[in-house]
């Protein structure tokens, strides 16, 4: 081990926390990661540990290797990236994250492929899709009993949007010939890098992208990776970004997959949902903590954020020119 000489907080998102522990052999940092739980059994520390040995045994040198692990204290020692947050990504760092996920799937075909574990919460149905976003939505009500502009949001606008999405999904697969609850087979099925964007990654000096947290990595249909390229509220991209990034990877799976389109259109505005529950919930949030009979300022602002989820969702077809 090393004589550590400091350790100082380094950030964290909403479940693990980062501190950077400095020695006189160089710095580290150390993940910290929520235990397992009754309600959220998963191990994340192993999850992650597995996926940045896995990718930098396959070549993947824009993750940081893994020193060493305490699953007993849950958690984890990296190599510290000493670089500075993407906060507006050019060409050049569109074109390094395609590159990035590329190669991720590339190594769904290689050998050690199989000691990846399905990503949790994988979703290989379009049935599966809903049930999870139904089971999502249980969940939060609760909180929404006591935030009225959120819950008023949740009856009106989120229940049409599920059953108008739901209906398209299964019209959808009606028309493609798919089976609208049927999993896909594993060989459809891709290693993915979930939860992934600009909000995950830091660039050195040399302008290299590094790419962070893989607590949602696996096994996965490749539809998600390409949904939450074009969806996710927090990736740092402009729609534009997201948009060509996700036609382009989109483009590039279906030539790997010829049911991969039919899968896309049909399970988009699924994860659009998905997405529009997380933004919900923290709308809910903001709203709950804010002074009594007083409407947060941000609350509303992440209802307009969900609202464009769905609205963009109900106009927007993958594969064909969208204004």
């Amino acid at each position: 081990g090393w004589p550590v000489e400091r350790i100082a907080p380094a950030g964290g998102g909403a479940n693990s926390r980062i501190f950077k522990v400095e020695a006189a052999q160089g710095s580290a940092a150390m993940k910290r990661y929520p235990a397992p739980t009754a309600q959220d059994p998963r191990d994340r520390l192993a999850v992650e540990t597995r996926a940045l040995r896995f990718m930098r045994a396959g070549g993947l040198t824009q993750t940081p290797p893994v020193l060493a692990a305490a699953p007993d204290r849950h958690v984890a020692f990296l190599s510290w990236i000493d670089g500075a947050p993407v906060a507006s990504p050019t060409a050049e760092h569109l074109g390094q994250a395609e590159t990035f996920l590329k190669a991720v799937m590339a190594l769904s075909d290689g050998p050690s492929a199989d000691a990846i574990d399905p990503a949790p919460r994988c979703c290989l149905s379009p049935a599966e899709i809903i049930r999870q976003v139904d089971q999502q939505a249980d969940a939060l009500r609760p909180a929404l009993a006591a935030a009225s502009a959120p819950q008023a949001f949740f009856v009106g606008d989120y229940a049409a949007a599920r059953s108008a999405f739901a209906d398209r999904a299964k019209a959808d697969a009606r028309r493609a010939g798919l089976v609208f609850d049927a999993p896909i087979p594993r060989e459809r099925m891709r290693i993915l890098p979930a939860d992934f964007g600009f909000h995950n990654a830091l660039e050195t000096e040399d302008g290299v992208c590094h790419f962070l947290d893989f607590e949602y990595f696996g096994w996965d249909d490749s539809v998600k990776i390409v949904s939450d390229v074009i969806l996710h509220p927090g990736h740092g991209l402009s729609p534009p970004q997201a948009r060509g990034l996700a036609e382009r990877l989109a483009s590039w799976i279906a030539m790997r997959d010829d049911a991969f389109m039919a899968r896309y259109r049909m399970s988009l505005r699924l994860f659009g949902l998905r997405w529009a529950l997380i933004v919900l919930k923290k709308a809910a949030e903001m709203q709950n903590n804010s002074k009594k009979n007083q409407d947060s300022h941000f609350a509303h602002a992440k209802l307009d954020e969900a609202r464009a989820i769905l609205d963009f969702c109900a106009v927007y077809t993958p594969g064909r020119i969208n204004d």
